[in-house]
């Protein structure tokens, strides 16, 4: 494991760990996209995971994985755990927007509709079943929190 790795990955408040992986994400180059902030990153390779570089470390970690580190979580050695977006977008930059979580959890969010339009009014309904739930874009909100607490069907 590189060094800056292990940096990323202590949960200690000093410039180690979240605070580390804070710092990294700050550098990245974004754009607002719906209620994401995308990288400009490209992954190493068709369907791949942004790779990130840091200090003289190449490649020392993919994107989503730093965001869990920011958020003071890792992924376990030897268990079925996956980084998932919650908006679906692997190239976001919101640490909010990643989850960790088993590959069969990950891999039932794949298609979820997450909210439908009201028949009787301009509000939403919310239909994702998942915990957390999957996250959408919505015109006319500035966030995703803004959604919930202002867009959604009583």
């Amino acid at each position: 494991m590189t060094l800056l790795r292990s940096q990323c990955c202590r949960e200690d408040p000093g410039l180690d760990g979240p605070a580390l992986s804070a710092k990294i994400l700050s550098s990245l180059a974004t754009t607002d996209c719906g209620f994401c902030k995308i990288t400009s990153l490209k992954p190493s390779k068709e369907g791949g995971y942004v790779q990130l570089s840091h200090g003289g470390a190449n490649k020392f970690a993919v994107l989503q994985e730093v965001l869990l580190w920011a958020g003071g979580v890792t992924l376990e050695d030897g268990e079925d755990q996956q980084c998932s977006h919650l908006c679906g977008n692997p190239l976001c930059t919101l640490p909010e927007h990643v989850w960790r979580e088993s590959t069969k959890k990950n891999n039932n969010r794949k298609g979820c509709v997450v909210w439908w339009d009201c028949p009787h009014c301009d509000k939403k309904i919310k239909i994702c079943q998942h915990e957390p739930s999957c996250i959408k874009f919505v015109p006319g909100f500035k966030s995703w929190e803004d959604f919930l607490q202002n867009g959604l069907h009583p």
